[in-house]
This record gives structure tokens, C-alpha cells and sequence, in this order.
């Protein structure tokens, strides 16, 4: 690199900072402004619950969430994310925050920019990043790798300092910053192709000091993270690359093209949806051409003028590529986010280029040119505006999740229902119990943080408090929404986008639900943890039943059912199997209504069904007990009924 300083900058004049202002000013509104048009999803969700833990003292945690390759991320996001919700523990807190950190993002961009290619090219490079299509879209949320932008150039401002300026203790700030990146998102390892090939030429110059001291914070800051996977060497098993054949194709190409120009924005809308938004926006299909023929005019006017210092720009040129080489070969999926760290590198190119190229063009080439700029930059912003409104109001299977605010208004009507009608707990019914596995209950998981709740998997069971209850039932969980509506004594409906249904909200009171329709079971019928088996009914023609149970006191241990299906001689001809409702949520007289089905070859010849528990993983039976506690069988029988009303 070139030992040469730049030249003293002029300082920024008044009309050039209203400018960059302004800028600054789009920037946030579109990265900050209507926090409740975000999704919040299965990650969001899990990445929220551990910062939060974070900032109220629960705990440090010493990984972040998990990775599409089941290696478990850094927790340096999740430090980060525990900054804003220490002051505020609210989901948009973390999105504000987000969107604040790319805001500055900009600033940096505008402030680098300035520093080695001028004004014009400061102001030119901010605008284009500023209206950026998917540098606006990776801002918008509370995700790990949407923290990259301000680290990575806070990674290019060090690197100018140390490599091109000279000043030489910089590198240590270069070299925590692109670990820092990498600790946000492995993707962040390109850029230390770009600091390679700085260090080596550079080779002569640079401080050895520095660079040691820049490993040496660097590994303070990802001991934590070492200390886990020392203590949890069962990570090391996670699929990570066994069995996976590496591949060369145009995945990185593409997606560098992508991230750059704009296209695809559509991808947000889903599979299915997608067309229905190109048809009402058509211009986000051609868009992407401009901005393509921007970059393109921008590498051509510095081929025809080159543009100083080209050293640096050749740097920056490979700043921009460096995932492209990381990733043209992969073995494990590629996806778009990966290429969040090449932001902003080709808006800085262009800003560079073609500022150097209108410094001697005439007015009226200076004119056409910032006016085919702005343009494209407006353009963008009408396409993600138009995006914006349509995934915040139109169900996109597949593409953008629910709005927040949807989410957050059904959450604040259960807990407005809780405290009007005294009730002690809101129930979360999804199609999953488990926040690690299932994505509606991770995410309601999230927002009902600090309020009395628990998850209920609908698919599988009905849970009813002794003492009552709101229950929140989300979409996909009905074989438990029949018996709620039954129950409820009132029943509120929180509409979501057209074509998506809705958030059913209802009131349980306390006291047991009739049991009139019910087959109960003869005595014994209470099981050695607890349990106390009411009685069955069956829901269909075929063979799907409930068994409606009353809960133990068996703690934390975990436990499965066992129905095996009869002929009257005693074969069984059919078993059903499921997990209970988690012991680790039982309440005292809690009512539990469980679903199962089973196929046999003649259902009209099944005679008798026997019901039991086990424990789960160990497999030992849990015996029913009789009046004086004495182990009595490891089944209730009861007669096969005919079939019922659903």
C-alpha cells in the first residue's frame, strides 16, 4: 500500500452537511421507522429470550442461537442485543437498536468516503447506501447477522487508518473489529482475505505490536465462547459438514449481484405470494437494471479516469468480492444474508469513481449524473416502501413473517383479559410446546417474557386450569381450538394479514369442564406419579379418541402414553403412542385432554383400549395404584365405545 497520507480535507461546508444530514435523516426512518411492521420469528424469538436473560441478570450466556449447520453461533449478539433491552426489555427495543446501528452505518460510509475521495463521493456513496434495498431490509429486525454493517466498517475505517494513512496502532482495532465480525456471523471470515492481503503487502511497515495486541483482545473477547465448547463437546457432533460434497456453482455470484443491485426484493413475499406483488409493483422486477447499470457506469468511469488512490480502491474492489471467493465453493447452503458484510462496499465504489470522474466533468455531465442517482436511489425506496405494505397486509407463506405488531396486539389482549377478569396465567396453544423446536411457541414465548404462561402443543393436548385461564390460540393447533371455544366464556379475534387467519383469544373460568360425554374409567385409576385417568371419548368414525386425565405432582420428570388397541380375545391389533403434557407444567388439578390416533386393519372389531404411562427416556411403566397405594396393574382397560360427535 502506498505510504502516501491524503491530503488535508477541507472541512464539510454548510450546504454538504445539511446534505449528509438529510441523508442520515432517510437512513434512520427507513431503518428505525415502523418498528411494528418487523417479523419476529423462531430466531428472533430465541435470540430476544437470551439477551433478555442478559440484561436482567439471569445469566451470561456463553453461545448465541443456533446455526442452519447445528453449530451454535458466538454470543457476542447476544451482549449486544442485552445493551438496549437492559433500558428497555421490549422486542422493538432491539429492533430500534438494529436500526439504529446501520443508521451509523451510513454515517461511517459518508465519513470514509469523505476522507479519501471527497465530498461528492462521501454524499453519493451515503445516498446509494441509504436507499438500498436490502441494506434497508437487513436492518429492520432483531437478527445477529444485521449488526454487521457498523463493525465491518468500522473494520474498512481502521484498515484505511493503519494500512493506507500509516498509523500503525490502528491495525489492533482492525483485527478486534474483523473478529467481532466473525463473532456476529461466520460469513464475517471473508474479510479476512482483504486483511491478509493488506498485512502482506504491507509486510515491511506495519506494527508487529499492534497486531499482536489485536489477537491477543481478539481471543480475550471469544474466550467465552472456547469455555462452552469445552464444557459441551457434544456440540462438536452437530451435522456439520459430514456427508456434505462440496460444490462449485453461481450461488456467491449471484447473491453478490443481488445485495448489490436490489433484485429479488420479492423473495420477502414468498412462493406463493410473490407474483401478486411483481403484478401490483412492476418496477421492483426492472429496477435492479438501473442499479446494475449504475455500478457498471461508475467501473467504467474509473477505468476511463482513474480514480485516486488506486491502491485503496483496489482494496475496496476486494472487500466487495472476498465472499464471492469465499463462498463460490461451499459445502453447506449459501444464503443472501451471507453477503450482508459486502455492505457498503460497492456504494463506496461508486461513490469513488464517479466522484472522481465529475470533479472534471462539465455542469451540465455533473447534473445528469447526480439526477440518475437520485432517481435510482427514489426509485428503490418506492419498491421497498411498496414491499413494506404488501408483506405487513397480505399473508407471504414462506417469505415475511407476521408483523410484530400483530403478534403484540394479540399478546396485549390476552394480558388485558387476564387482569379484567382476575385470572392468574395466559395459555400459549400453537402447533408446539417447545420454544427450542417450535416456532409459535418461541416466539409467543418471547412476548409473554415476565407474564405468568405456559405452552401448550395443540396438536397433542387441551390443557384446563383448575383455576382458570386466558388462552391465546395461535393458527395450526386444531384438535385443542373445538374444546376452547366450547369452554370459553368469552372469546376476542385478533385479525392478521388478508389470507392468514386470525389469533383467537378466549376466557376460561375456573372449575372443571363437563365430563357428561366422557367413558370413564373403572378404579384403579391413578397412576404411581399422580395421574389421575377421568375417562375417554372418541372424536371420529375412525380411530382417533381423547383421554382426558387429571394431573400429578411428579415434578420434572417426563412421561409418554401408551394406548394399546384390543380384540376382545386381548391381541392387540394397534398402539398409540405420544408424549405427555410436559410434567415440568403441571398444576395442582390441572384437566388434560389428549389426542391420539391409531390405524388397524378392522376398527370395528377392536373391543378394548388399554391406557398407561412410562417414563421417558428410560421406558419403566408407571403402575396404577390401588386405595392403599399397592402397585395394582400398569393399565386401565376400558370398553372400545362407538364412535362419537366430534
Amino acid at each position: 500500500m502506498s505510504s502516501t497520507r491524503p491530503q488535508t480535507q477541507t472541512p464539510p461546508r454548510r450546504t454538504e452537511l445539511l446534505l449528509a444530514g438529510a441523508l442520515l435523516l432517510l437512513a434512520g426512518t427507513l431503518r428505525m421507522g415502523w418498528p411494528a411492521a418487523t417479523e419476529f420469528k423462531a430466531d428472533e424469538a430465541r435470540l430476544y429470550a437470551l439477551a433478555l436473560d442478559a440484561a436482567t441478570g439471569a445469566g451470561l450466556p456463553l453461545r448465541g442461537i443456533g446455526t442452519s449447520v447445528g453449530f451454535p453461533n458466538f454470543p457476542l449478539s447476544v451482549w449486544l442485543y442485552a445493551l438496549p433491552l437492559w433500558v428497555w426489555p421490549h422486542p422493538y427495543s432491539a429492533v430500534l437498536f438494529t436500526g439504529a446501528l446501520n443508521t451509523l452505518a451510513v454515517a461511517a460510509c459518508w465519513w470514509l468516503a469523505r476522507r479519501v475521495w471527497g465530498a461528492e463521493a462521501a454524499l453519493l456513496a451515503a445516498l446509494l447506501y441509504a436507499a438500498s434495498p436490502w441494506a434497508i431490509i437487513y436492518s429492520r429486525k432483531l437478527w445477529a447477522q444485521n449488526l454487521l454493517p457498523l463493525f465491518v466498517m468500522g473494520w474498512a475505517a481502521s484498515g484505511l487508518l493503519a494500512f493506507w494513512e500509516q498509523r500503525r496502532s490502528w491495525l489492533a482495532a482492525h483485527i478486534v473489529l474483523l473478529a467481532a465480525a466473525l463473532q456476529l456471523h461466520y460469513s464475517g471470515a471473508a474479510l479476512a482475505l482483504p486483511t491478509l492481503c493488506a498485512l502482506a503487502l504491507t509486510r515491511k511497515t506495519f506494527s508487529r505490536r499492534a497486531l499482536l495486541l489485536g489477537i491477543l483482545l481478539s481471543a480475550v473477547l471469544m474466550l467465552p465462547f472456547f469455555v462452552y465448547l469445552a464444557n459441551n463437546r457434544t456440540v462438536w457432533s452437530a451435522p456439520l459438514l459430514r456427508g456434505q460434497t462440496a460444490q462449485l456453482d453461481g450461488q456467491a455470484l449471484q447473491y453478490t449481484a443481488l445485495v448489490a443491485s436490489g433484485a429479488d426484493i420479492h423473495a420477502l413475499a414468498g412462493a406463493e405470494a410473490a407474483g401478486a406483488f411483481q403484478q401490483r409493483m412492476p418496477l421492483a422486477a426492472w429496477l435492479p437494471w438501473l442499479s446494475g447499470a449504475l455500478l457498471c457506469a461508475a467501473i467504467a468511469a474509473a477505468w476511463l479516469r482513474p480514480t485516486q488512490p488506486r491502491t485503496l480502491l483496489m482494496w475496496l474492489a476486494g472487500w466487495w468480492l472476498a465472499p464471492l471467493l469465499l463462498f463460490t465453493w461451499h459445502a453447506t447452503d449459501v444464503f443472501p444474508h451471507y453477503f450482508i458484510t459486502t455492505l457498503p462496499a460497492p456504494f463506496l465504489l461508486v461513490g469513488a469513481a464517479l466522484g472522481g470522474w465529475l470533479a472534471a466533468a462539465p455542469p451540465r455531465m455533473r447534473w445528469l449524473a447526480w439526477s440518475g442517482c437520485a432517481v435510482v436511489a427514489a426509485l428503490q425506496i418506492v419498491a421497498w416502501a411498496s414491499l413494506l405494505q404488501f408483506v405487513s397486509s397480505t399473508n407471504t407463506p414462506g417469505g415475511f413473517g407476521t408483523p410484530a405488531g400483530m403478534q403484540l396486539a394479540a399478546v396485549s389482549s390476552a394480558k388485558a383479559l387476564a387482569r379484567s377478569a382476575q385470572l392468574p396465567e395466559i395459555l400459549v396453544v400453537s402447533d408446539g410446546a417447545d420454544p427450542l423446536t417450535a416456532e409459535d411457541a418461541a416466539v409467543f414465548d418471547a412476548w409473554l417474557r415476565g407474564s405468568a404462561h405456559r405452552l401448550v402443543d395443540g396438536n397433542a393436548n387441551a390443557v384446563r386450569p383448575a383455576n382458570g385461564a386466558v388462552v391465546l390460540l395461535v393458527r395450526n393447533a386444531a384438535p385443542a381450538q373445538k374444546l376452547y371455544a366450547h369452554w370459553a366464556v368469552q372469546t376476542l379475534r385478533v385479525e392478521l394479514r388478508a389470507g392468514e387467519g386470525h389469533i383467537a383469544v378466549y376466557t376460561l373460568p375456573a372449575g372443571a369442564g363437563a365430563r357428561a360425554a366422557l367413558q370413564p374409567f373403572a378404579e384403579p385409576r391413578t397412576l404411581a406419579n399422580g395421574v389421575t385417568l377421568l375417562g375417554m371419548q372418541r372424536t371420529a368414525a375412525d380411530l382417533q379418541w381423547r383421554i382426558v386425565w387429571q394431573t400429578g405432582t411428579a415434578g420434572g420428570q417426563d412421561f409418554h402414553f401408551f394406548n394399546h388397541l384390543l380384540l376382545a380375545d386381548g391381541t392387540r391389533v394397534a398402539q398409540a403412542d405420544a408424549a405427555a403434557f410436559s410434567a415440568r407444567d403441571w398444576r395442582t388439578a390441572d384437566e388434560v385432554h389428549s389426542f391420539f390416533a391409531a390405524r388397524a386393519p378392522d376398527p370395528n372389531a377392536i373391543a378394548q383400549l388399554r391406557v398407561g404411562m412410562y417414563t421417558y427416556p428410560d421406558l419403566a411403566n408407571v403402575p396404577l395404584l390401588d386405595a392403599l397405594s399397592n402397585p395394582q396393574a400398569d393399565a386401565a382397560t376400558i370398553v372400545w365405545p362407538p364412535a362419537a360427535a366430534p
